[in-house]
């Protein structure tokens, strides 16, 4: 079940806690190094003892698309709804997604399509964005798949042969 939110329920917050911790690592860098979600001064750099705290305060203000199974979260995505971002001299106004995890158990089921389909129809008159580091092939592969297009790749930004990428799905 999907199920969007303004703001994260109190009663999701342990699920998505869990998720985020466990996924840290895997992350470019790791959650655990940023200090915030939209973090641009990205680094290479190494995940903190206790996990990303800092970094989940941030991300539970914002908006959340929730799968939910057996009533527990096995994968989110937050959104920051009207945030601005820069592209080639432009100020874009976008539902920008800063933060998409799912259940390694879950995965490759269809499951961040879905919730990318949800932010879609819920946000029909609205440019979405998001960026991802050029080596999550995955997502780069899903993104194009739902015709989001590469706005801007800034190299070697997390790290040697590693580039973050923008991608974005403009509102026609």
């Amino acid at each position: 079940m999907i199920i969007l939110q303004d703001k994260l329920e109190e009663k999701y917050q342990e699920d998505v806690w869990r998720l985020l911790y466990d996924a840290d690592e895997e992350f470019i860098p790791p959650l655990s190094a940023r200090e915030k979600t939209t973090q641009t001064n990205l680094g290479s750099g190494t995940g903190k003892k206790g996990g990303p705290k800092q970094y989940f305060e941030q991300m539970k203000t914002q908006a959340f698309v929730l799968y939910v199974r057996d009533e527990k979260v096995v994968g989110f995505l937050t959104y920051i709804p009207n945030h601005v971002i820069e592209v080639q001299d432009a100020r874009i106004i976008c539902e920008y997604i800063s933060t998409i995890v799912v259940a390694p158990d879950c995965r490759n089921k269809g499951i961040t399509g879905k919730m990318y389909q949800a932010l879609m129809e819920n946000c029909t008159d609205k440019n979405i964005a998001t960026r991802t580091w050029s080596t999550n092939h995955a997502h780069i592969h899903l993104l194009e798949k739902l015709s989001f297009e590469q706005v801007l790749c800034i190299k070697d930004d997390r790290g040697k042969g590693i580039d973050t990428v923008y991608y974005m799905k403009k509102w026609e």
